[in-house]
Formats: structure tokens, sequence, C-alpha cells
């Protein structure tokens, strides 16, 4: 899991974002959908067959209500166990 929040990202729309992140090993791309947590909207954008193996990515780019910083959530899964991390995440994830 990585998690990234900056007031950098502001220079960019989720979309941006999005292909920014995408990741370098060959993964194919299942398609990008809003993303709202309640506090957080963006997008979000599930990659599957990374590496030619069954590991899937999930990238969020988001901002607060003020749009005064972006974040990035990229969470690598491999197994169910990764799931329950994800949805963990997207539950809790705040800034300070």
């Amino acid at each position: 899991m990585q998690f990234v929040a900056s007031e950098a990202l502001v220079a960019y729309n989720s979309d941006e974002l999005l292909d920014l992140a995408a990741p370098a090993d060959a993964c194919t791309s299942i398609g990008r959908e809003p993303y709202d947590d309640g506090y957080f909207t963006g997008q979000f954008e599930t990659w599957s067959s990374c590496g030619g193996t069954d590991a899937a990515m999930v990238i969020v780019a988001a901002y607060p209500p003020d749009g005064s910083y972006g974040v990035l959530v990229v969470v690598q899964v491999v197994t169910d166990a990764d799931l329950e991390a994800l949805d963990q995440i997207l539950r809790s994830f705040m800034v300070q």
C-alpha cells in the first residue's frame, strides 16, 4: 500500500493523476469509476493481470471538499486478505 497526500497534486485532475500512477508492470485496466467516500471525491482505477499473474492493483486519485490537496492511494491485491485490507484502507484513510 502506498499513500501520498500533497498540495502539489492539485496541479492535476484525477484522470491525470491516474495516468501518472499507472503501474509500470504489464497490467490490464478494468476501467475508471467515480470515487466518493463521503469526504474525498475523485476516481479510482482497477488493474488486473499485473506482471502476467493474478495480481491486481487499485489506485484512487481524490481530493477533499476544499480541493487544497490531492491524495493517491495505491493498493496491490494478491489475496482475499488484500481485498479486506483495501476495504479497510478506503474506509479509514485521512489526512491530518
